[in-house]
């Protein structure tokens, strides 16, 4: 007998897009440089400027990002975490970073998550966050400049910046969990409790902890400039 063959696909007849940026993509941020650059990469194609894309992207992150960290400055803090979903004990933490999300958005302070590893992918962390809950900015940094600009170690490393943006506390969420540990709650509230502290204008009484999870990989990372972040010892200012 025979048998019935598949339905074969009609070739697509749209035309694919040979520039950096996909000609249909919009640039809706209000701000002069970044918009040139993105007109500019959506006029650059592919196939002259084979190695411009990822110089051209990242410029546009890294634009992206300070005008955000710029429109965060009227924030009463700013709370940067490090999350990275192939880490067990940082995978664990996104609910609860979730939920931190929410309270930082009912206070008025800005919440910035930096994801450090490069093996993470953008479906990856999109996948992982749509399941936490979770919608805060993200900023990829596969070369790790940022995250050894804030002097993190591990996957889970969170800081806290005061209204000034000075840092005022590192390390640890809380003590939930860590590697091969896992409580039904946590001891000690360490982010909450600094972050608590430092609305009501006082010095956090637990200044740094050593944050669990994943120990990073920033043998060859080059430190952001010192335009972005000094990172000196004690406390730190974010320019």
């Amino acid at each position: 007998t025979a048998s019935a063959e598949p339905p074969r696909k009609r070739p697509s007849t749209a035309k694919k897009s040979r520039s950096l940026v996909p000609t249909g993509l919009k640039c809706d941020v209000d701000n002069a440089r970044i918009r040139e650059i993105f007109i500019e990469s959506r006029n650059c194609k592919l196939d002259k400027f084979h190695n411009s894309a990822g110089v051209m992207l990242r410029v546009l992150v890294e634009l992206s990002l300070g005008k955000w960290l710029d429109d965060s400055g009227k924030s009463k803090a700013l709370i940067v975490a490090l999350v990275s979903p192939s880490c067990p004990v940082s995978k664990r933490y996104l609910p609860t970073l979730a939920a931190m999300e929410q309270q930082c958005r009912a206070q008025g302070v800005a919440f910035l998550l930096v994801a450090p590893t490069a093996t993470d992918t953008p479906e990856q962390l999109r996948a992982a966050f749509k399941d936490a809950g979770i919608t805060a900015v993200c900023a990829p940094d596969p070369g790790g400049s940022f995250a050894m600009t804030l002097g993190a170690l591990s996957t889970t490393d969170a800081f806290l910046l005061d209204a000034r943006r000075t840092l005022v506390y590192r390390g640890a969420i809380d003590d939930q969990y860590g590697l091969g540990y896992s409580l039904d709650a946590p001891r000690h509230r360490y982010l909450t409790d600094a972050l608590a502290a430092t609305l009501e204008g006082r010095t956090p009484a637990i200044a740094a902890t050593e944050a669990p999870g994943c120990l990073l990989d920033l043998a060859r990372a080059q430190p952001a400039p010192r335009g972005d972040a000094d990172a000196g010892a004690g406390h730190r200012r974010a320019a």
